[in-house]
């Protein structure tokens, strides 16, 4: 939330980058810690007051566009994170599913209202009905990744798009957004 916060409060930021450290995305949440959590965030919320909430659940998204860069296992809310944002770059060796469903739960971080706006209706149905896995070429044959890159080079690839995207017309760009 700080950094989406950040993004969308500096004027000299024009575009950033997700991603993460190690071999995976997302691997998951804890449930059963989730859980407990959920009851605390009728009192404390999740995304502190002010601040710019990464799902776009409990606040407008960023107001500026935001490369998602992915490598090994995607899971619910990573896939989300890639949903609320603009484009999305998977190493050759991503993994992803939406297995809420498995749990007894749905994708909570907005996942079912963007999956059919990313996807279409029944290929979102298809994943988050199931919660079965699939690779980075089912995601971008989906449209939920725009580019697979042999592993390692999403982040070098992401970071591209993004400099390239901050080169343009500020205005064009937040008229296209």
């Amino acid at each position: 939330a700080a950094a989406y916060t950040q993004l969308a409060e500096d004027p000299d930021l024009r575009c950033g980058v997700l991603w993460a450290q190690g071999t995976d995305f997302t691997a998951g949440l804890d449930m059963p810690a989730i859980v407990q959590e959920i009851p605390k965030a009728i009192f404390k919320p999740f995304i502190p007051r002010g601040m710019i909430d990464p799902f776009g659940v409990s606040t407008a998204p960023c107001p500026k566009p935001i490369v998602t860069a992915v490598q090994g296992r995607c899971y619910t809310l990573g896939i989300e994170l890639m949903l609320v944002n603009q484009i999305s770059i998977a190493s050759a060796d991503a993994k992803f599913s939406q297995y809420e469903v498995s749990r007894g739960l749905f994708p909570f971080g907005g996942g079912t209202v963007r999956w059919p706006q990313s996807v279409g209706v029944n290929n979102a149905y298809r994943y988050m009905l199931t919660g079965d896995w699939f690779d980075a070429q089912e995601a971008y044959r989906l449209g939920l990744v725009q580019e697979v890159v042999p592993e390692g080079q999403q982040l070098e690839r992401a970071i591209a798009l993004a400099e390239k995207i901050a080169e343009q017309a500020p205005l064009g760009v937040q008229a296209v957004l």
